[in-house]
């Protein structure tokens, strides 16, 4: 590697530069030394340059006599020279510490970022199960509303018919004349509501209503019972009969025989009501 020469290093070859007699080497010392920006040394070579260009054409000598470069040397160093500010392109920094700044900068921005995605990601999961959540809980209260409505709708029509003072509530017996059912008749708009026994039919069975004037025995339809429920009112529409009475049956008809035109089974209740509808004075 090259040393960097000082100012009286290069000092001496200013003549040679001037009179164009300096060798190769001499001269990129100067320029290098000069490209590092050192005012003192390019103002003393300027000034032996304007001495040299300062002489006259007409005297200039086509060779020069011996001595003449130490003579000219010997001008150039008594011409006064300014004392040169020392140039400052930068201030002195800290490189280490700027470095580190930097580096401390960066990880700050990738954990704000991190963080900050992290707050989003988490607002929105929590957005998320947020709707789910009142999603679900709105299906789970429309499912128990339909639930408890399904309930109701039996009950009140039982209520409104109980209300009706032209109904006919009619209980039903068993063989041991134990009332196990009840069933509420409405002749004029040919409708009624029966509540079943409480206890599930057989197993295999199914209770099926039947309605019977004189020899004639109409079927009315099966009676669900749900297990876990219990036993709920019935709705069924009323057909025309004749004749001044009617009983009601109700049999555990085996699911094979449901299709029955003939009640078949066992019966459990049944109960007598009148026919038409009594008048109301």
């Amino acid at each position: 590697m090259m040393d960097v020469d000082r100012c009286r290093d290069i000092r001496p070859h200013f003549v040679d530069v001037a009179l164009g007699t300096v060798g190769a080497g001499p001269a990129n010392r100067v320029r290098l030394h000069l490209s590092e920006g050192c005012p003192a040394c390019a103002a003393e070579l300027e000034g032996v340059l304007e001495a040299y260009y300062g002489i006259p054409a007409a005297f200039g000598p086509v060779a020069l006599p011996e001595g003449s470069a130490e003579a000219l040397r010997a001008v150039a160093e008594k011409t006064p020279q300014l004392d040169p500010d020392p140039a400052i392109v930068y201030a002195e920094t800290n490189e280490r510490r700027l470095l580190w700044t930097l580096v401390f900068l960066m990880i700050a921005a990738v954990v704000a970022a991190a963080w900050w995605g992290q707050r989003k990601a988490e607002e929105t999961a929590w957005a998320v199960d947020a709707r789910r959540a009142a999603e679900a809980q709105s299906r789970t209260m429309a499912a128990d509303y339909r639930a408890v409505r399904e309930r109701l709708v039996p009950a009140e029509a039982l209520a409104s018919l109980v209300a009706d003072p032209t109904s006919i509530v009619v209980d039903l017996y068993d063989d041991a004349d134990l009332a196990r059912a009840r069933a509420v008749l409405d002749w004029p708009r040919k409708r009624a509501l029966i509540v079943p026994p409480t206890q599930a039919p057989p197993p295999e069975t199914t209770f099926v209503l039947w309605l019977r004037s004189g020899d004639v025995s109409t079927r009315i339809g099966p009676l669900v019972v749900d297990p876990e429920v219990g036993a709920s009112p019935h709705p069924f529409a009323l057909p025309d009969v004749p004749g001044p009475g009617v009983t009601l049956e109700l049999y555990a008809t085996p699911n094979a025989e449901l299709d029955a035109e003939s009640p078949t089974g066992d019966r459990l209740v049944a109960g007598s009501a009148p026919s038409p509808e009594p008048s109301i004075e």
